[in-house]
């Protein structure tokens, strides 16, 4: 780019976040009338300012919490108070040095085609969940000869 003599610069006021931590996220989204952001499955009682937010099938019952951040996803729960959230790092440093595979291996992997979720894993057999989007890609010959 810095060499090239086709470009132009235009200033512009866009109102920048780095959306790098949690509490960015919570400070861009949409909030209801106690400034809690809710994604998911939850239901909130005496929660204020706080981000609540479900990826799984479970659902986050909360109670009494202000400046929080909760997060469910299929890995793993956090919870934390938004002040605290950079504290996260240490935690998956720890995780990493107890060679604990959340820090490393998602049960759920998303590829081209769908997605896989793992649903049971022990030495000698891993059984896993394929979700396919439908015509994306077709299934390979030898998966097609099993239908």
């Amino acid at each position: 780019m810095e060499h090239t003599s086709n470009a132009a610069v235009v200033p512009a006021d866009i109102g920048w976040n780095d959306v790098g931590a949690w509490p960015a996220l919570w400070d861009i989204a949409e909030k209801d009338d106690h400034g809690n952001v809710s994604a998911g499955d939850n239901l909130l009682r005496d929660v204020a300012n706080s981000y609540i937010r479900g990826e799984d099938d479970r659902l986050i019952a909360a109670v009494g919490l202000q400046d929080m951040i909760v997060v469910s996803t299929d890995d793993a729960l956090m919870i934390a108070p938004k002040d605290r959230a950079a504290e996260v790092k240490d935690l998956v440093e720890s995780l990493k040095s107890s060679d604990r595979s959340e820090a490393v291996h998602h049960r759920r992997v998303y590829r081209p085609w769908g997605n896989y979720k793992d649903i049971d894993e022990e030495e000698r057999f891993r059984v896993k969940r394929d979700h396919r989007e439908a015509g994306r890609y077709p299934l390979p010959p030898e998966a097609q000869a099993s239908l």
